[in-house]
């Protein structure tokens, strides 16, 4: 006789809390670090990055920041593709902050890598900036 586990009636666990940006790897490699010290892991850090962001909307008021655009991984001159300095990096979250930035994603009329990336910088340059 053999036995078999139930089987899942959802499917595979659904993809659909990602967001997808570009940053330089050095920013990427800081970012890691501080979410694995500070909040454990990249989901509650990204969480949390992304919620203050969208709490404090630095987009708008007196001194608004502008949005930015992530750059490629891989560029090409003269007909040559060269590796970027710049890296992939998932932004894994909660569906419910997922879902607050889809709808303000839309909103804005901005994508969601312009939008992750404008807040990792914001995130870098003025709320936890690297120690020199």
């Amino acid at each position: 006789m053999t036995t078999s586990l139930p089987q899942s009636t959802d499917g595979p666990e659904k993809e659909k809390s990602v967001f997808q940006t570009r940053v330089p790897a050095t920013i990427r490699l800081y970012l890691k670090g501080m979410a694995v010290v500070h909040y454990g892991t990249l989901k509650r850090f990204f969480d949390a990055l992304l919620t203050q962001f969208m709490q404090q909307r630095p987009w708008e008021g007196d001194a608004p920041i502008d949005w930015m655009q992530p750059r490629s991984p891989h560029s090409v001159t003269n007909g040559r593709s060269t590796v970027t300095n710049w890296r992939v990096i998932n932004l894994h979250l909660s569906d419910d902050v997922y879902d607050q930035a889809e709808r303000l994603i839309q909103q804005l009329g901005v994508s969601q890598a312009v939008f992750c990336y404008t807040a990792i910088y914001w995130w870098v340059k003025y709320i936890q900036p690297p120690k020199a």
